[in-house]
């Protein structure tokens, strides 16, 4: 997959569950500057970056999926995401109404 292209991926499924660099590091167990250099797409990352990062978001509620000539598309599971908002959101203490 082209690092730029997993940028924008990456990018658009954090704002998909209202993250910031930080919760996802959190959450993929890696470091906020390499979630930083990841939707920079700044260099290629390591396979198991690029792994805990997908996991995180599978646990969360969004899918990648890419096919030949159709390209990569992103699956939200709503329920999943919109639960995984709350969630961040009671321990967080945010204000955002989902």
């Amino acid at each position: 997959m082209d690092r730029h292209m997993m940028a924008i991926q990456v990018r658009a499924a954090r704002a998909a569950l209202k993250w910031k660099q930080a919760e996802l590091a959190r959450r993929a167990g890696i470091s906020e500057p390499a979630i930083n250099r990841l939707e920079r797409g700044e260099n290629e990352p390591r396979y198991s970056t690029f792994m805990s990062v997908l996991s995180a978001f599978r646990e969360a509620g969004v899918v990648f999926d890419e096919a030949p000539k159709r390209g990569i598309t992103m699956f939200l599971d709503t329920n999943l995401i919109l639960a995984t908002i709350r969630e961040n959101q009671e321990n967080h203490g945010s204000n955002d109404n989902v």
